[in-house]
């Protein structure tokens, strides 16, 4: 009798224990799922998928409930940019040489792309980069360089592809070509052009992508030392005519590119972002924004960027079909168009 009682303690024992094991482990799995379904970028379903290219898709600025900063971010309305912290961007980064060439608007970019690494670092010569002069920098954990060149007219050519080793290059110069350096939209359109058919000759199978003019907001231009307005910065900036010339630049980049075996992921546009009213609350000169809306131009550049790294993380099945470029090179800019930018905006002329 004493041994059968012992036999069923023992029995009900060890079913206790297979139960609380049982248990701990789904409770595990299930922490585990949930925790992946709110970290940025991870493969859980009922996530929209990655955003197959960084061309420009219509979105909403959101604020997560669950965030500790509350921090904004934009998200289209068909998929997602992944979010990358700063073991993401380093990791995605380690070993890498990217180089930049444009004005203040991709610089600032850039500036934020580097803190997404290390919060608190600075370009070495940052003296170099507030000059518009050329910068670089090296990440020693990382094995990560960084070039910035300053290049701010398509008119002003220099071949910088081959000042340095690069595995992505990155270029955007639009604005200064509206005013000062104002040749005509054809002019400028056959520039980019033939900077675009150059960069596919030597790029071959690295990534090189052209960042697009954001949205301008020239009512908040701001007022010069003198205390004037800055009238050219309001007449030449409307929005009807940074439209012209923002297509100008991506439809020649589009036209010279049909036809390559280079990846398909080339043009960072971020114009859907900006041309919101968080957007134009976030800027106080009308052309630059703030830490917002230039963070998240930093994380969708990082995107662009990393593609292959996020193709190894995720898998091509996490990914929405990217757009095709071949429709953006069939609405290239009429010389009507043209003729009609020089007769409105003289005042905009070099």
């Amino acid at each position: 009798m004493l041994r059968r009682t012992w036999i069923t303690c023992f029995a009900v024992f060890c079913l206790c224990i297979f139960s609380f094991q049982r248990f701990g482990e789904l409770s595990i799995a299930n922490w585990h799922a949930a925790e992946l379904s709110h970290r940025p970028g991870s493969p859980v379903e009922g996530l929209k998928p990655l955003c197959g290219d960084t061309s420009g898709r219509a979105g909403s600025w959101k604020q997560p409930n669950d965030s500790d900063t509350g921090a904004w971010f934009f998200e289209p309305d068909a998929c997602r940019y992944h979010e990358f912290s700063s073991e993401d961007a380093g990791q995605c980064l380690h070993g890498r040489q990217l180089t930049f060439a444009g004005d203040s608007l991709l610089r600032n970019v850039v500036l934020y792309l580097v803190r997404t690494m290390d919060q608190t670092w600075n370009f070495p010569n940052a003296e170099n980069m507030a000059a518009d002069q050329h910068s670089s920098a090296r990440f020693g954990k990382y094995s990560t360089a960084i070039n910035f060149y300053w290049y701010c007219s398509a008119f002003h050519r220099k071949d910088i592809s081959a000042t340095k080793p690069w595995d992505v290059f990155v270029m955007g110069m639009t604005l200064w070509n509206m005013k000062p350096y104002n040749r005509g939209l054809t002019k400028y359109h056959d520039a980019v052009r033939s900077i675009a058919k150059m960069m596919k000759r030597v790029s071959k199978t690295r990534r090189w992508g052209w960042f697009g003019l954001h949205a301008l907001y020239p009512t908040q231009c701001k007022i010069m030392d003198s205390g004037k307005k800055n009238e050219g910065c309001e007449f030449c900036n409307v929005p009807s005519r940074a439209a012209l010339w923002r297509h100008a630049g991506t439809s020649a980049v589009a036209c010279a590119r049909s036809g390559t075996d280079a990846p398909e992921n080339w043009l960072i546009d971020t114009y859907p972002m900006t041309n919101t009213s968080l957007a134009e609350n976030d800027t106080s000169d009308g052309v630059h924004y703030a830490e917002t809306v230039t963070k998240m131009q930093a994380q969708m550049l990082l995107h662009f960027v990393c593609k292959d790294w996020l193709l190894k993380r995720f898998g091509t099945a996490s990914f929405l079909e990217p757009s095709s470029e071949a429709e953006q090179c069939k609405t290239i800019v009429t010389p009507k168009q043209a003729a009609s930018d020089a007769q409105e905006y003289p005042l905009c002329r070099e």
